[in-house]
């Protein structure tokens, strides 16, 4: 992740960080996720921390933790896969929305991720099969990866 996009000059002829368009900028984002992107379809939140002693080498190695966002979201694809074709959804691909938090509102470090999952699979139609996640089996899969 560059720096470039957080520092320069912005619309308010500030230099540095600028709250006021760091919260435009974050609320086109969510206005463009959730007229293009998103459809009118069920989704679940999942929210990846990370334990204590691994936060501060995550905040300095922006690539270990993207791998960790990536390592779950491809760990969660496999399990929505896995769950589709046990209830003969063979077609298909999950759809899957992450952004990135490094800090609390207190600027500790406490990277994590929140995801945006489709509850099901996105057909090329384009159609939404739906698979229910959240079984008994999926939550056991949940707390023995946590």
């Amino acid at each position: 992740m560059s720096l470039r996009g957080l520092f320069g000059a912005f619309r308010c002829k500030l230099r540095g960080m600028c709250p006021s368009c760091g919260a435009r900028r974050a609320s086109q984002t969510a206005a463009n996720l959730e007229d293009r992107v998103l459809r009118r379809v069920a989704l679940r939140q999942w929210v990846q921390i990370v334990p204590y002693e691994l936060r501060l080498p995550m905040v300095r190695r922006p690539t270990l933790l993207s791998a960790v966002v990536r390592i779950l979201c491809a760990e969660i694809s496999r399990l929505m896969r896995q769950l589709g074709q046990e209830r003969g959804v063979r077609q298909g691909t999950p759809g899957i929305v992450s952004t990135i938090q490094l800090f609390t509102g207190a600027l500790n470090p406490n990277p994590h991720a929140h995801l945006l999952v489709l509850d099901g699979r996105l057909g090329f139609d384009p159609v939404l099969f739906v698979v229910k996640l959240l079984d008994g089996r999926a939550g056991q899969w949940v707390m023995r990866s946590g």
